[in-house]
């Protein structure tokens, strides 16, 4: 079973596009939407829904990794997979699972959605992206990567010290712990532009939360952090 969790807030007509998305999907899944307490209507629609796959809460979090946080603490499929608000599948991920079913976690590639609704052509990561170099950069995203639930237990949950960059201190928590990753070519999700870490105003504060974590890590010392 895969659990399926959508963080969402005051985005009704994103939340529809995701929701519309899951009928690709074809093994027994559950969704799970947290809701960080919308007052567009987005409440009601969940109320309406006669879905045995959904549950919800609406409640006010401390931000997009606190709210995916709970929604991973209220889930019971084997597998985790987010795809907020405004984000949406393009392909059916069932027969990765049927290929790689001991892997911790499975991660491919997404295109990227113009806030538009436009899809380009762009996919992300790139194919000339060295995806196993974890320190490079983020090459791995969210709607395009597949984690076991019992990881949380395992390995804890993100990292809310880090609210831009908590995804990229989590790949790379793993990847020291040794967990088994599995990068594919599947290109799985559509990915709506326009989120915090890829707005301009906050590269200044991604930039210096990402030296943190490989500083955390061991990767780069002080004075390297201080130079890049």
């Amino acid at each position: 079973k895969v659990s399926d969790i959508t963080v969402t807030l005051n985005y009704i007509k994103g939340l529809l596009k995701t929701y519309d998305s899951l009928s690709f999907l074809k093994s027994d899944y559950e969704w799970i939407v947290n809701d960080g307490g919308s007052e567009d209507g987005t409440v009601k629609w969940l109320n309406q829904q006669d879905d045995v796959n959904l549950r919800w809460i609406s409640e006010p979090d401390s931000g997009m990794c606190d709210a995916m946080n709970k929604g991973w603490h209220l889930s019971v499929g084997k597998w985790v997979y987010f795809l907020n608000g405004g984000d949406f599948l393009i392909r059916s991920f069932d027969h990765i699972l049927d290929f790689y079913p001991e892997e911790d976690m499975i991660t491919g590639r997404v295109k990227i959605c113009m806030p538009d609704g436009n899809i380009t052509e762009k996919i992300v990561p790139g194919l000339d992206w060295e995806r196993e170099n974890f320190t490079s950069g983020n090459h791995i995203v969210h709607q395009a990567t597949l984690l076991r639930r019992d990881l949380l237990e395992k390995y804890g949950p993100y990292d809310l010290n880090y609210p831009i960059v908590a995804d990229f201190e989590y790949w790379i928590r793993l990847h020291v712990k040794g967990a088994r990753i599995k990068f594919v070519d599947d290109v799985f999700a559509a990915f709506l532009l326009g989120g915090r870490s890829t707005q301009r105003c906050n590269f200044l504060q991604m930039q210096t939360e990402r030296r943190a974590v490989l500083r955390a890590y061991g990767y780069i010392n002080k004075l390297t952090s201080f130079l890049m």
